[in-house]
């Protein structure tokens, strides 16, 4: 018994120390921070706090075409806050918000006592002020300094602001999981609703959030939410803002319902997949823009109001009739590859030809069936004596290699589909009204076909042509040059003859006809009365790219080059 007191007086003994030596290095450390802090500026402006806004896209009549944002956040005036929402708040984070001075001593030491019982933490003792300091002020990481820093300034913020204005702070800036900052992105998340149309049972459920937003979630953690959720109401009933009976009732009728209408949400839904973007490629094209003039921050957070120049009354009618054309289109592909049974059973005639020649082989014409005639042509002229050849390099059989490759080709030609794009201009201004670039803008199709992907544009090209002439004085629109059969001949002896569309020729024909007519043969003339130099620096000019991108060739006349369809 005796050496048991000893013990107990040991413990206590011990206990009282630590306890001061704490209290002495907690008041030297509080005292320092105290000073460092002293003449902090940001406390005085954290009204003008300047909180991450989404940039905002609008088109030409001023709808909202789409939002960027790092952070989804809108912000909320205190007035419009639904009291329902303050009381669950305060229930679950800080029961003695209204009359603590920013920090809750006795929240602290009864967290400390439950978490030490618990051996893990269950239980936090920040108040609201000092959460807002965390959030504005301070590191996430977890040190006693960052504590005693969080609490200093949560007294400095006291000082200088009413419970109400901390609250507005507080509600617009808290994190409440997936990309959601602020209870009004929070409850357009969850809840589809504006946070003033908010209920008991919904503020309850955004009120469990704030101490843990991944695993009270109750979009990935629902039965963690249900659970949680009865803790909350448990607290607003003890704090006395619901009776237990009404408490139980709003428990009861809530979760049923809720848990349906998330049946179909995935748990990876956020505030980014659920943000409106009426136009996808053409807002992944003002972005780049954006970023490139303005800076990513500014784009991601500091609000902008972009006025476009894109119809989306345009946009839906594009949107609406281009899907099936690319339809008809992948069907029109699907039906060649059909035809022709895979890649390879053309590419067996090339390979038959070449192998012809290398061993004097009888010629074959083929209109259709490419692999029942090509594919007897290699059985019965090539692939006995390659197969020689094979097993001499102990390698498979010619004709295994072949079925094996045309496995493989018909494979991938079943996956591919047709891609396209679609660009509408206003002629008179150049405004861009309307953009499609690709078949559906998703996380694997990102390209944007129609400010990316090059294309010869060819008879698109030649009023260019035409334009560097008449630019330079070297022709008119009442020239007249002979349609009539022409052979180029380059340096290195090749020749090139261009045709017109039509097989035909028309013989002597002025410039204005021609261009009308769009006759080859006449802007393949105008290319080597006016040059290259000429065509291309015109070319260059009014198209607003390099030189580099136009090949000095006869065929630059036709629209040999490569531009996007933007260009």
């Amino acid at each position: 018994m005796e050496d048991v007191k000893k013990n107990i007086l040991k413990v206590e003994k011990g206990f009282l120390i630590s306890l001061a030596i704490i209290s002495l290095v907690g008041g030297v450390v509080f005292g320092y921070i105290t000073a460092q802090i002293k003449n902090f500026s940001g406390i005085q402006n954290l009204r003008q706090f300047q909180v991450s806004l989404p940039t905002k896209l609008y088109d030409v009549n001023g709808e909202l075409i789409a939002e960027l944002f790092l952070e989804k956040r809108e912000l909320v005036a205190y007035e419009d806050l639904p009291r329902n929402l303050i009381n669950a708040f305060v229930a679950a984070e800080d029961r003695e918000f209204y009359s603590h001075f920013g920090i809750n001593p006795l929240a602290i030491v009864r967290a400390m006592v439950k978490n030490m019982i618990a051996g893990r933490v269950v239980q936090g003792g920040s108040t609201i002020t000092q959460q807002l300091a965390k959030r504005l002020f301070t590191s996430g990481e977890r040190t006693l300094a960052r504590k005693a820093m969080e609490a200093v300034l949560a007294l400095q913020i006291e000082k200088r602001f009413s419970k109400e204005e901390i609250l507005e702070m507080y509600f617009n800036q808290i994190y409440l999981g997936h990309g959601c900052y602020g209870v009004s992105s929070a409850a357009r998340l969850f809840f589809n609703k504006d946070v003033r149309q908010l209920d008991v049972a919904e503020s309850s459920v955004l009120a469990a959030l704030p101490s843990a937003p991944g695993r009270h979630s109750p979009l990935m953690n629902t039965r963690e939410a249900y659970v949680k959720n009865r803790d909350t109401l448990n607290r607003m009933v003890d704090a006395g803002y619901l009776g237990a009976e009404r408490a139980d009732r709003i428990y009861q009728e809530f979760w049923p319902g809720f848990v349906d209408s998330i049946k179909t949400e995935f748990t990876t839904k956020n505030a980014f997949s659920r943000s409106e973007n009426r136009a996808p490629y053409f807002t992944d094209y003002v972005r780049q823009i954006l970023t490139a003039r303005f800076g990513k921050e500014a784009v991601y957070t500091e609000g902008l109001s972009v006025y476009t120049t894109l119809n989306l009354k345009r946009q839906e009618i594009a949107e609406k009739y281009f899907p099936p054309a690319l339809a008809r289109q992948n069907a029109v592909s699907e039906l060649a590859n059909k035809y022709s049974n895979s890649a390879v059973d053309r590419g067996l005639f090339g390979a038959y030809e070449t192998l012809r020649m290398v061993f004097s082989l009888p010629g074959v014409y083929v209109r259709n069936d490419f692999e029942t005639i090509v594919k007897k042509k290699m059985v019965e002229e090539v692939i006995d004596s390659i197969d020689i050849m094979a097993i001499l390099m102990d390698v498979r059989s010619s004709s295994q290699s072949i079925d094996a490759f045309r496995t493989a080709t018909s494979a991938i030609s079943s996956t591919l589909k047709v891609e396209g794009a679609f660009l509408a201009i206003e002629p008179k201004t150049g405004y861009i009204t309307s953009m499609i670039g690709g078949s559906g803008f998703n996380v694997n199709n990102q390209f944007n076909r129609a400010v990316q992907a090059r294309r010869q544009p060819g008879s698109a090209f030649k009023p260019f042509v035409y334009g560097a002439g008449m630019e330079n004085r070297i022709i008119s629109p009442n020239t007249v040059l002979p349609d009539a059969p022409l052979v180029d001949i380059d340096e290195t002896g090749e020749t090139w003859a261009p045709g017109n569309y039509e097989g035909s020729f028309s013989g002597m024909v002025n410039l204005r006809r021609a261009l009308a007519a769009s006759i080859n043969v006449i802007s393949v003339r105008i290319y080597d009365i006016v040059g290259a130099d000429r065509i291309i620096d015109f070319a260059s000019r009014m198209l607003k790219v390099p030189q580099s991108r136009f090949t000095p060739s006869p065929s630059l006349a036709l629209g040999s080059s490569e531009l996007t369809p933007l260009e």
